[in-house]
């Protein structure tokens, strides 16, 4: 069983005293920036993991975790099932969950954001703020040290965002595992100019499901619209997948990036008179659990951990607590948990059927 890294440790590998680990960890008393920097380094080097949620009531907390949304439509998006994980994992504690739905406004705001913790009565906070990020918000949560985790967004420290490169490469294998080689990857929620900009799933998902391809010999075919606007037009996506279902050399199986994705396909099916799963073999990736396709048969799916990645937040936000100094390694939670449904046949091609297999 590996060693548990305590602060005494640290303070031996940098040559310091335990008080001034103790303080650079917490960001508190007079430290030197160098000192602090290398006593940061050697607690990631060391792997130090902090145990939050026993001390935090013995030094006077609140005892509380807030969830920061965003008081704008569509900037936020914190399912129920990762706030379910999220308040199980509370409980668990014995600690307790506030919402906090926030304007901007407050939440860029030089004099709010030190006294948001406090106002809320909260120890530390879960940010669930997913798109259109302030700036000056991320700059002002890493200036003042506040202890805060992102849900849902990945970025280089501090973060708890689900493995989407493992649920498009999941997605794939199970298509590939059933002989498909024509497989192409279905996103019509972002076009080619948006996708830099597009929420990290949208990049991960599709690389994930071009890994997969690439692996096993077979190139990926990647369905998106070419226009900037930020409205998915469903009309434009029917009409593109029936033009590319009337080829000799159809898909025979689509990886969609989301249900609704899957079921416009199998709509686009139905007027080229293919049938799902005979002609057409369909995996969507969903957030929601098993969906349907609209005649009710239950569709083959990927689905995102929420659950487990609201409990990881908690985690990651409790160790925060002990250290706010510390930038936390992202964490990509995982595995997804493969759904079958009645939406997955071998190909209708024998030529589709001879998969390398790795």
């Amino acid at each position: 069983m590996r060693k548990t890294v305590t602060t005494e440790d640290i303070a031996s590998h940098v040559g310091v005293t335990k008080m001034t680990v103790s303080r650079a960890l917490h960001g508190t008393g007079a430290v030197s920036a160098t000192t602090r920097q290398r006593i940061l380094a050697a607690a990631r080097e060391l792997g130090y993991r902090p145990n939050a949620a026993a001390r935090i009531m013995s030094r006077g907390k609140f005892g509380n975790i807030a969830v920061v949304l965003s008081a704008h439509e569509g900037r936020s998006y914190l399912p129920e099932r990762a706030l379910r994980g999220i308040c199980q994992a509370l409980s668990d504690r014995e600690l307790q969950l506030t919402i906090a739905q926030l304007p901007d406004e407050k939440l860029t705001d030089a004099g709010f954001v030190p006294r948001l913790l406090r106002e809320y009565c909260c120890d530390g906070m879960l940010i669930d703020y997913t798109d259109h990020i302030p700036d000056r918000m991320i700059g002002l949560i890493e200036k003042l040290r506040q202890p805060a985790i992102w849900l849902n967004r990945k970025q280089d420290h501090d973060c708890v965002y689900p493995d989407d490169y493992a649920l498009g490469q999941q997605a794939t294998r199970r298509l590939l595992a059933a002989g498909h080689r024509r497989i192409a990857y279905l996103d019509w929620g972002a076009g080619w100019k948006q996708l830099n900009e597009a929420h990290y799933s949208q990049r991960d998902r599709q690389a994930g499901y071009a890994e997969a391809m690439t692996a096993a010999g077979l190139t990926p075919q990647l369905i998106r619209r070419d226009d900037s606007d930020v409205v998915s037009h469903a009309g434009e996506l029917c009409e593109t997948v029936t033009a590319l279902l009337a080829g000799d050399d159809r898909p025979t199986a689509f990886v969609a990036y989301a249900p609704h994705f899957a079921r416009r396909a199998a709509a686009a099916a139905l007027l080229r008179h293919l049938r799902v799963p005979e002609d057409l073999s369909l995996v969507a990736i969903s957030g929601g659990g098993q969906l349907s396709l609209d005649d009710g048969r239950p569709l083959s799916t990927a689905a995102v951990p929420e659950r487990n990645y609201g409990a990881a937040g908690v985690e990651a936000v409790l160790e925060k607590l002990e250290a706010p100094g510390v930038r936390l390694a992202p964490r990509a939670v995982g595995p997804a948990a493969f759904m079958e449904g009645q939406t997955i046949a071998c190909p209708p091609d024998g030529n589709d059927r001879s998969v390398r297999e790795d």
